[in-house]
């Protein structure tokens, strides 16, 4: 490792996201999800449907 050199630099880290857009089968689910009893403790929240893009 060279004084300079931390492990930091862009062929160490990975790029958030799936690298794809997203199917409508993958927001589907997302809907069927919330639409459903499993979400029934969840009030009043935004669900962003972004595949990790939104983290840059």
């Amino acid at each position: 490792m060279n004084s300079g050199d931390h492990g930091i630099g862009p062929e160490r880290i990975e790029p958030p996201g799936y690298g794809k857009p997203g199917m409508s089968e993958e927001v589907a689910k997302a809907d069927l999800c919330m639409a459903s009893d499993d979400s029934a403790y969840m009030v009043g929240e935004n669900l962003i449907l972004c595949g990790g893009m939104a983290s840059i």
